[in-house]
């Protein structure tokens, strides 16, 4: 196995982040010596984030394997795409680029870090199912060290923007706000937001593809339009709402309207 392993495109430089080699030792009839066959590669290439994503590196990260591997043409080839559980248009682009017409025989698949509970094609949900083989004895014991480094790891998967399904993993508090009473997580765009509406009543909107909070007013508008919620964001009086009462009746249409991907309460 080797991490970041390049490869050479022309003049661009592309970068695998695991590359798998699967070998079989075998008797050379021409030499009478024993050497290494390439049989299998496996590239993964590991996005953490929608804005990572480039069009064409999906599709030139195989080119150029297969460009290395032109002295053994039986080497099969499986290119993984490994990203976060929320779709993306540009994960999709990049995914797609790479296509039957230029895979030929090769195979590509695309993975996630994590998933919903009754979706079992996930790595977190594959090493689950590992444990639980172990714990039927359906296969041989793990020993305890790795058991428990699997269970860490499961743990680190769901708690990370990569697989926290587009979520913080613990609501905050300010003591400014109060405890946060609700979190809401809406998509817009390729984008995931996590509404969250304190005990004061004050609304904040959190980008989970970067981290950061972004100014409310606009993206609960947005939500309004994109979601077709139906808000009228002026008051009776033809002034604005503030962003708490808009706020306030975003949270509330979407979930009546059922438009959010998740919704919890905190308190």
């Amino acid at each position: 196995m080797f991490l970041e392993s390049p490869y050479q495109i022309g003049k661009q430089r592309r970068v695998v982040d695991i590359d798998l080699r699967i070998f079989s030792r075998s008797l050379n009839p021409t030499s009478d010596e024993f050497e290494d066959v390439e049989l299998h590669r496996v590239a993964i290439e590991n996005k953490v984030k929608p804005q990572a994503a480039d069009s064409t590196q999906f599709k030139e990260e195989f080119l150029g394997i297969i460009q290395d591997l032109e002295d053994d043409e039986k080497a099969a080839i499986t290119m993984v795409f490994l990203t976060p559980p929320a779709d993306s248009t540009r994960f999709v682009e990049e995914y797609n680029a790479l296509d039957a017409q230029v895979l030929a025989s090769h195979r590509k698949a695309w993975l996630r870090w994590a998933g919903s509970e009754d979706d079992h094609q996930h790595i977190v949900a594959l090493l689950r199912h590992l444990l639980h083989q172990e714990t039927e004895v359906e296969i041989s014991p793990i020993a305890e060290y790795l058991r428990h480094t699997i269970k860490a790891f499961i743990r680190h998967i769901q708690e990370s923007p990569a697989g926290a399904l587009g979520r913080a993993s613990e609501a905050r508090e300010s003591p400014e706000l109060g405890d946060i009473m609700q979190i809401m997580t809406v998509q817009l765009g390729e984008v995931l937001y996590q509404i969250e509406r304190y005990e004061s009543s004050t609304v904040r909107v959190l980008n989970t593809s970067t981290q950061a909070y972004e100014m409310a007013k606009p993206l609960l508008r947005r939500a309004n339009d994109e979601k077709a919620l139906g808000i009228n964001i002026l008051r009776a009086t033809g002034r604005p709402k503030n962003t708490r009462t808009l706020g306030r009746e975003v949270l509330r249409a979407l979930l009546t309207q059922n438009k959010v991907v998740e919704s919890r309460e905190t308190s």
